[in-house]
């Protein structure tokens, strides 16, 4: 039970951390426009991920706090997808399943709570998070897109 608390507050404050490293980035990028949900323009889409891609990849990777390094972005089409490696887990210490039904909620209320995000989402796009344990073997992954809120 402590270690889920602990981790809760650890997954709280990567989401924190890592909102911070996409919106600077996101900063810069030509601002999501007001089209409506249900229409959406997937060449512009895949055109702006990549834009964030390209700008954040020059910084990374990038340490998130003592436990998480954001690895790299990628692109793909309408997705958007970080990879993160958690330095302290190894993939014995986490079930995969764990891992994610812990950090589904949280992720998802980050993902769409993020001014910066949010707009993206209402685009069509999927953001994925994909961890990696300290020992490189792959935990889980865990996609966000407008159907989650």
């Amino acid at each position: 039970m402590k270690q889920e608390l602990h981790l809760k507050s650890y997954f709280f404050a990567l989401g924190l951390s890592f909102s911070t490293i996409v919106l600077a980035s996101a900063d810069n990028l030509p601002a999501a426009d007001d089209r409506t949900p249900s229409v959406h323009d997937s060449a512009a889409l895949g055109a702006l991920l990549i834009a964030i891609v390209d700008q954040t990849n020059p910084i990374l990777p990038a340490k998130i706090d003592e436990d998480t390094v954001l690895v790299q972005l990628t692109a793909e089409q309408t997705t958007l997808i970080y990879d993160y490696k958690i330095l302290t887990l190894t993939s014995q210490e986490m079930p995969a399943e764990e891992l994610e039904n812990l950090m589904r909620p949280i992720v998802i209320t980050q993902s769409c709570s993020m001014a910066n995000i949010r707009p993206i989402l209402d685009q069509g796009a999927t953001m994925r998070y994909q961890y990696t344990a300290s020992d490189d073997v792959w935990l889980t992954e865990i996609d966000v897109s407008e159907q989650d809120f």
